[in-house]
């Protein structure tokens, strides 16, 4: 068990060297003499008659899965240096405001609620993201040239459950709307799907090839 809290021990250091790179403050950190308490009873001998108990690796992997998480967190902005955070799993937000640059280098996120493509956000970022899955939300898909470029966000090879698309300049001419839906071709596991805004004379052609058939 001493080895296991060690283990912890050091996966803390480690986020705390991270946040302090972007710039991130804890409001609710523990006074240094009881972390010192605690280092000294490491050496007494412990026993346990219970099924779990922290430090097992099943524990450990909780407490990271909390810890590099900003589920539930009430911000206004995000850090600059966002990129950092290279273990971060779960992002969660409903504000497209807050999508956060160069998301590319977040290549353990398993969540990310809302993408909104732009000159900092394009869409090729989401192909770095091998790991996504549940929900996404994409806005801003009149940014997207054409079927390539759209293409390069990989969406069929993650595994989402709901996706959302979404544009949002209806009627302008110079919208390549049936190149850029072509190429977001999503996996075929997918759940839900929400069209919004698009203004092609046409469906892609995975619509009817696709097999869909967990599709609701």
């Amino acid at each position: 068990m001493v080895q296991n809290v060690k283990k912890i021990n050091e996966d803390l250091d480690e986020i705390r060297k991270d946040a302090a790179e972007i710039g991130l403050v804890s409001t609710s950190l523990q006074h240094e003499d009881n972390a010192q308490k605690v280092w000294r009873d490491l050496d007494r001998e412990t026993d346990s008659f219970l099924d779990k108990f922290v430090g097992r690796d099943d524990d450990v992997f909780a407490v990271m899965e909390k810890l590099t998480s900003l589920t539930k967190q009430h911000v206004l902005s995000l850090p600059e240096k966002m990129r950092n955070l290279v273990s971060l799993r779960h992002l969660h937000f409903n504000d497209p405001e807050l999508v956060p640059a160069e998301v590319r280098f977040l290549t353990r996120l398993q969540t990310l609620s809302v993408f909104v493509v732009g000159p900092d956000h394009m869409v090729e970022e989401l192909g770095c993201l091998n790991e996504l899955k549940g929900e996404l939300k994409i806005y801003k898909l009149e940014q997207v040239r054409d079927k390539e470029e759209a293409g390069k966000a990989k969406l069929c090879e993650k595994r989402m459950d709901r996706l959302v698309l979404e544009w949002s300049d209806e009627g302008n001419n110079s919208v390549n709307y049936e190149g850029a839906l072509e190429g977001l071709q999503p996996h075929p596991d997918l759940r839900s799907l929400t069209i919004q805004g698009y203004g092609g004379e046409k469906f892609p052609s995975w619509m009817s090839t696709l097999q869909l058939n967990n599709l609701m």
